[in-house]
């Protein structure tokens, strides 16, 4: 039976990479945008956490790291995790900002109009115009899927599924992803306004899309893995959650009954849909955690604290009404520090 590895960020040296091609493991790189190690139970470090059974298990069957670091931001973590290089080494230090708000990406067509049903979510944070223009990661890097196309001598097939933001207007932009050696992309560009209502880009085609992000995302998975057969495979899978904007994410898709907001744990919701898309993926893929040699993990911001004062600003209000609403419950949302 062909084996599965599956990780949170994972670095791999060519001599490493030989020795796959003859083992040829397939390997699942999945990374979560924003979700502290507070947000997890393996590291009993919140007296309460999302429900994440299948990470959990995957932690005891694999490696989990407690002396780590990475960028604070989107675009240096996937920088350096595609290269190995530091951000002042690649030049990519801060996020690459929406063509629309000034920023280096390239242009994309506004998204559709949100869906009726759709819960409300907080407007998104545009690029500060007192911040230096942000590059993306310039194609003559020697990324990862050009180290395991060479260390593999060409033995395995590649996809890249949901957020990328490396690319910029001159770096190639839609076609960034190709010239990175990946196969098969359907990548979100740079951050959406919206899960609700968004912008993908398959194969250096955009399509705009309105339904859940995530599902959709686990869904492209699914399918394309099962598409590749005994072939050995990489794949690079970025759901954005818990990435803002925070909402209630479809209520049948959550593991929690009650769901209690305070203290910053309005990410609850977000941590355990990140979670439930890996169970899918794993259950439907049969990418077992007992076959899994090794899992990393990757959080890009530290433990939140509960020493900050709640923010009693109007987005936060409107979304706790609209939570309460949906929730058919009193629900309060602090904000802490990070």
């Amino acid at each position: 039976m062909k084996r599965n590895v599956i990780g949170l960020t994972v670095a791999l040296s060519l001599a490493a990479l030989a020795r796959m091609a003859d083992a040829a493991p397939n390997v699942l790189l999945i990374l979560a945008d924003d979700l502290g190690v507070e947000a997890l139970s393996i590291y009993g470090l919140a007296e309460t956490a999302p429900k994440t059974a299948a990470l959990e298990e995957l932690a005891q069957q694999g490696v989990v790291f407690r002396n780590f670091w990475s960028q604070p931001v989107c675009s240096p973590t996937r920088a350096t995790i595609m290269t190995g290089r530091y951000g002042f080494r690649t030049g990519v230090g801060r996020p690459v900002a929406p063509h629309a708000d000034g920023g280096a990406s390239g242009p994309l067509p506004p998204p559709l109009a949100k869906p009726a049903d759709a819960p409300f979510e907080p407007p998104g944070m545009g690029r500060r115009v007192e911040n230096p223009l942000s590059r993306g990661l310039r194609t003559d890097e020697f990324m990862l899927p050009h180290a395991l196309d060479t260390g593999t001598r060409g033995a395995y097939r590649t996809a890249a599924i949901g957020k990328w933001h490396m690319a910029d207007a001159d770096n190639g932009w839609l076609e960034h992803p190709r010239q990175a050696g990946i196969d098969f992309y359907s990548a979100i560009m740079h951050g959406e306004d919206s899960y609700f209502t968004w912008r993908k880009n398959l194969n250096g085609e955009v399509l705009r899309m309105t339904s859940y992000g995530a599902v959709d995302r686990a869904g492209t998975a699914i399918e394309w893995i099962g598409q590749q057969g005994e072939e050995p495979w990489f794949m690079w899978l970025s759901f954005i959650l818990p990435h803002t904007p925070l909402h209630l994410p479809p209520r049948e898709l959550l593991q929690s009954g009650a769901i209690e907001m305070g203290h910053a744990r309005a990410l609850l919701p977000l941590d355990e849909m990140t979670q439930a898309q890996i169970a899918r993926l794993a259950a439907e893929k049969g990418l077992s955690v007992r076959q899994t040699e090794t899992l990393a993990r990757r959080a890009q911001a530290g433990p939140a604290t509960s020493s900050t004062p709640p923010v009693r600003d109007p987005d936060t209000l409107l979304l706790e009404r609209e939570l309460s609403d949906r929730l058919g419950a009193p629900v309060a949302i602090s904000h802490t520090a990070r």
